[in-house]
């Protein structure tokens, strides 16, 4: 027969902070959005980036006629899966739109034809955005649950006290 341990209110207290500062890293650290935006007449490129936890911040400035095209660029990780970012290439580097690599390459090719065509057009102003919702939304979660888990024990613990109290002051 084995018997089940049940974590005291204590271990539930820390199991919920560290679901909430792993949820909380992850917004910070993976849940920004990446904006290029282009204005032909100042001949400028601007990569911005925003996130809840920060004030919005440049990332790159570029003139846009140094700006030879954007392209996708493919790196696998350790296991072998395909991974790709957007890219600006200029004739000494290039940039990266966003910090992270998504997995699916028909985005990114979606998104280096939008600037494709506007660097071959004589089209004013683009705005091209890479979202980072999907790693926020994940890491709202894990921090809303362990923010329900961290009231609920603190809850159980009131009541303990409580209820120790009731009995103290009977006696």
């Amino acid at each position: 027969m084995r018997v089940k341990k049940k974590l005291g209110p204590v271990g539930e207290l820390f199991l919920s902070l560290v679901f909430m500062a792993a949820g909380l890293a992850i917004v910070y650290f993976m849940g920004s959005s990446f904006t290029l935006t282009c204005h032909r007449n100042e001949n400028t490129c601007i990569i911005e980036e925003d996130n809840i936890f920060r004030d919005k911040e440049i990332n790159a400035t570029l003139n846009l006629s140094d700006i030879q095209k954007a392209e996708v660029v493919e790196s696998r990780d350790s296991k072998g899966k395909s991974h790709y970012q957007v890219m600006l290439t200029t004739h000494e580097m290039r940039v990266p739109i966003a910090d992270f690599l998504t997995g699916k390459y028909s985005s990114c090719s979606k998104k280096a034809d939008q600037i494709n065509r506007y660097i071959n057009s004589s089209d004013q102003d683009l705005s091209v955005t890479e979202s980072g919702k999907l790693p926020m939304l994940l890491g709202l979660f894990f921090a809303g649950v362990g923010a329900w888990v961290f009231l609920h024990s603190l809850w159980k613990m009131v009541k303990r006290i409580l209820g120790l109290l009731l009995v103290l002051t009977n006696k």
